[in-house]
C-alpha cells in the first residue's frame, strides 16, 4: 500500500507540473502575439533603435510557447495512461529544451554586457536614418514621448546631423541614450532569469518522469491500479 501511495503522489506531482508548464507557454504566446499586434510597444521601439530584431525574438518566443504546450499535453498523457514509451519521448523533449533554456539564459547575461558597447554606435545610426527609414522615425516618437527625451545625448544630435529636431521631442532637453541602456539591460536580466528560472523547474519535473519512469518499471503502477478497482 506504501508503494502504491507513492507512485500516486508521484502521478499527482507530475501532473500539476505538466499543467504549470502548458499555462507558462500559454501566457508566453499570449504575450508574444500581443507584441505582435501592438504597433505601439516602446519595447519593440527601444530594440529598433539599439539594433536588435525584434521580429525574430517575437518568433522565437511564440514557437516557444507553441512548443511548451504541446510538450506539457504529451508529459500529461504519458503521466495519466502510465506509458513509459510516452515519458520517455516527454524527457528527450525536455532535455533539448533544457539545453536551449540555459543555453539563451547564458547568452541573454553576456548581451546584457554588451548593450552598453553596441548601443551608442546603434542609436547614432538610426539617428542618420531618421529621415529614410519611417520605422526608425515611429520608433524615435514612442521613445521621446516614453521618457520625455530628445536624441542620444540631447537635441545637439539631430542639429550636428544637420537634421532638425523632431517635433516629438522640441522641448525637451535630455538624452534618451540612459534610459534606453537601462530599460534594454532589465529586459535582458529578467528575460536571461526567466529562462534560467524555468530551466531549473524543468529539471526537476525531469527528476518525476524519471522516478515515476522507475516506478512503471517495477509494477507499481500495475498495484496502484488493482488497488484502485
Amino acid at each position: 500500500m506504501a508503494q502504491a501511495c507513492t507512485f500516486g503522489s508521484v502521478k499527482l506531482i507530475l501532473v500539476t507540473f505538466t499543467s504549470i508548464i502548458s499555462c507558462l507557454g500559454a501566457a508566453l504566446l499570449a504575450i508574444s502575439i500581443y507584441l505582435y499586434v501592438n504597433e505601439d510597444g516602446v519595447a519593440l521601439a527601444e530594440e529598433d533603435l539599439a539594433g536588435f530584431d525584434s521580429g525574430i525574438v517575437i518568433y522565437i518566443c511564440m514557437g516557444a510557447g507553441a512548443a511548451m504546450i504541446v510538450f506539457s499535453i504529451i508529459g500529461l498523457i504519458g503521466a495519466i495512461t502510465k506509458s513509459s514509451g510516452t515519458l520517455y519521448f516527454f524527457m528527450v523533449l525536455l532535455f533539448l529544451t533544457l539545453i536551449l533554456e540555459i543555453g539563451g539564459g547564458i547568452v541573454g547575461f553576456i548581451w546584457r554586457d554588451q548593450v552598453q558597447d553596441d548601443l551608442p554606435y546603434e542609436m547614432k545610426k538610426s539617428l542618420q536614418e531618421h529621415d529614410n527609414d519611417n520605422d526608425i522615425k515611429k520608433a524615435w516618437e514612442k521613445v521621446h514621448e516614453k521618457y520625455e527625451c530628445c536624441g542620444r545625448m540631447g537635441p545637439e544630435d539631430w542639429t550636428t546631423l544637420q537634421k532638425s529636431v523632431p517635433s516629438s521631442c522640441k522641448t525637451y532637453k535630455a538624452g534618451c541614450y540612459y534610459d534606453i541602456e537601462k530599460s534594454l539591460k532589465r529586459t535582458l536580466e529578467m528575460g536571461a532569469a526567466a529562462l534560467i528560472a524555468f530551466g531549473l523547474f524543468q529539471m526537476l519535473v525531469m527528476c518525476f518522469t524519471g522516478l515515476m519512469l522507475i516506478k512503471l518499471h517495477r509494477g507499481e503502477g500495475k498495484h496502484f491500479m488493482a488497488n484502485h478497482k
